[in-house]
């Protein structure tokens, strides 16, 4: 299992993360951001930060239990997905 998982945790976060594996009681995932609304440069605009959930391991494997989630994004939008795969990319370009 090598996909994209998008979720609210209780605390009001929204994480975005590569999914490696489910169980019946948690996602294992890695790769894990934080999405954060952020000013823009034009008065009004805001956009989309991707912050990592573990500062001190950004591209780390956890175990998140589901009973700490309050929903889950069936469909990731595009450019949130884009974006994800840009800056958690080991390759260059």
């Amino acid at each position: 299992m090598d996909e994209l998982i998008m979720f609210k945790a209780l605390n009001g976060e929204e994480v975005i993360a590569r999914l490696i594996d489910e169980t019946d009681t948690e996602y294992t995932i890695e790769r894990a951001r934080v999405l954060s609304l952020q000013p823009g440069q034009q008065p009004g605009q805001v956009t989309v930060a991707m912050i990592p959930w573990y500062l001190g391991d950004p591209d780390g494997t956890a175990d998140v239990y589901k009973i700490h989630i309050f929903s889950r994004i069936k469909n990731i939008p595009a450019e949130l997905a884009k974006g994800y795969k840009n800056q958690t990319s080991p390759i260059l370009t």
